[in-house]
Parts: structure tokens; C-alpha cells; sequence
């Protein structure tokens, strides 16, 4: 989960010359597991981090992502919020995934369009924000409480300010020497710009364990989601009864 969540701050610097931004979905095992504390620390090393937000107003969020293709924390969605500001908040965290997503706002009488495009970490406990058609691309991350452990802000943001010149620089030269790779894979829902790297990196005689880990974890979180929305989309579960009635059939014919 580590090589997960670093990966992932890797390549948000890198956002603005891919298609597709996946969201990180931080899991935990109850409140005061430290989610937030791993959302903020993942955040200080990501591109352009914003402060973990609590209840943001969808109209905000929506002009954050236009001008800045920020780092948005989106900390622990509460059902007391309501359903109809949760729903919103689905269609952002489902949106802001893709590049040529874009919403409209009619502002003075003219009408505005804004690109909903950015880095989404999700600390997601209630499994509010939880929807096949956002978890079939995310990555996920999960954390187990360890009372012993305490993370000191202050040297992780002091070490996030040393690495910050490199990883921007990184941002802005890799997708211009690897561009032959992200034209190639980077479409790829899910594992594209994982894949882009991994195969630019093998492609020089690099053997990066922190990609490879990356790439097969998130490889295997993907299917999984596959295979269990036959259980949770009740559209998929009615499609397995038929291909399973059918298959019968076929079976039956063939004897």
C-alpha cells in the first residue's frame, strides 16, 4: 500500500498531460484510524495539495479543479450532510477522473465552462462516496489503527518541501520523454499511466520494485471490483443468471 500511495503522488505530477486522473480511496478500519493523517501525508508529496476539506461546496470544488488540477482531500463524507450534498459529491469524486469532463455555469448571464480535472484522495469510511462506476478505477489503500504510532507533521511536511523542486520537474519532463508510452497505455482506465511508467522504465533497463508492486496490486484490486459487482450491480446479477441458464442450454444441446 505504501508503493500504492507513493506511485500515485508520483504521478499526479503528471496529471496535465494525461487523460485520466484515478482517485485514491483510503480505507480504514473505523474512525481514528489515521486516514486523515495518511490522506494529508500523501497530499504534502502530490501535486499542488489543498488542506483536507470538510463539506466543500460543490460550486468551490468545481473552480478549484478549472484553475489548479489541485490535490483535493475529501475527508470523511458524514450521511448527516444529507443525501442530495453526498449525491453531488459522487458525481464530482466520478467526474473528476477525466480530462474532457467539463460542467456548466451560467455566471452574469453568460454561460461558463469549467474542466472538472484533478488529483482526488478519499478518505472513505462510510463507504459514502463508494460506487462501482468510481471503484472499477480507483486505487485503494488501506490502513489498519496502530496506537503506538504517531506521525509528526512537521517532518513530513519539512521532507515534502524537499522533494517538492524534483517531483514538479519530474512532472513537467517525463510526459514529454515518455510520450511515445502515455499515447500508448495511458488511456487505459485504471492502470494506464501505471502501466506508461512501468513499461518506460523497463524499456531503459530500470527495474523500479516500487512500480512493479504498484502496478500488480492495483492490478488485482480492479479485478476484484469486476468480479464482486456481479454482487452488488443488480444488473450484472441478473445478466450471470441468464449467461448461467444459457450455458446450461448450451451444454444440454451439445450432450
Amino acid at each position: 500500500y505504501v508503493a500504492v500511495a507513493a506511485v500515485w503522488a508520483l504521478l499526479s505530477h503528471a496529471r496535465h498531460a494525461l487523460p485520466y486522473a484515478e482517485m485514491l480511496i483510503i480505507r480504514k478500519g473505523g474512525f481514528g484510524s489515521g486516514g486523515t493523517t495518511a490522506a494529508k501525508v500523501i497530499s504534502l508529496v502530490s501535486a499542488r495539495p489543498l488542506k483536507p476539506a470538510i463539506m466543500p461546496s460543490t460550486a468551490s470544488m468545481i473552480r478549484i479543479f478549472h484553475y489548479v488540477i489541485p490535490t483535493f482531500v475529501l475527508d470523511e463524507v458524514r450521511i448527516e450532510a444529507g443525501a442530495e450534498y453526498i449525491s453531488l459529491l459522487k458525481l464530482v469524486a466520478e467526474s473528476a477522473y477525466d480530462s474532457n469532463n467539463v460542467t456548466f455555469r451560467v455566471e452574469d448571464k453568460k454561460l461558463t465552462v469549467y474542466t472538472l480535472y484533478g488529483n482526488l484522495i478519499a478518505v472513505d469510511t462510510s463507504f459514502e462516496l463508494t460506487t462501482l462506476s468510481s471503484e472499477r478505477r480507483a486505487w485503494q489503500v488501506r490502513i489498519e489503527r496502530d496506537p503506538s504510532r504517531v506521525t509528526n507533521i512537521y517532518y513530513a511536511e519539512k521532507d515534502a518541501r524537499e522533494l517538492s523542486k524534483k517531483l514538479y520537474a519530474w512532472g513537467l519532463t517525463w510526459p514529454l520523454i515518455a510520450r511515445s508510452y502515455t499515447e500508448q497505455h495511458a488511456w487505459q482506465h485504471g492502470v494506464g499511466a501505471l502501466l506508461a511508467l512501468k513499461t518506460w522504465l523497463e524499456a531503459r533497463g530500470v527495474k523500479s520494485e516500487i512500480a512493479e508492486i504498484a502496478y500488480e496490486v492495483v492490478k488485482r484490486q480492479l479485478s476484484e471490483v469486476y468480479e464482486s459487482a456481479i454482487i452488488t450491480d443488480p444488473v450484472r446479477r441478473v445478466m450471470a443468471a441468464v449467461e448461467e441458464v444459457v450455458e446450461e442450454a448450451r451444454r444440454y444441446m451439445q450432450d
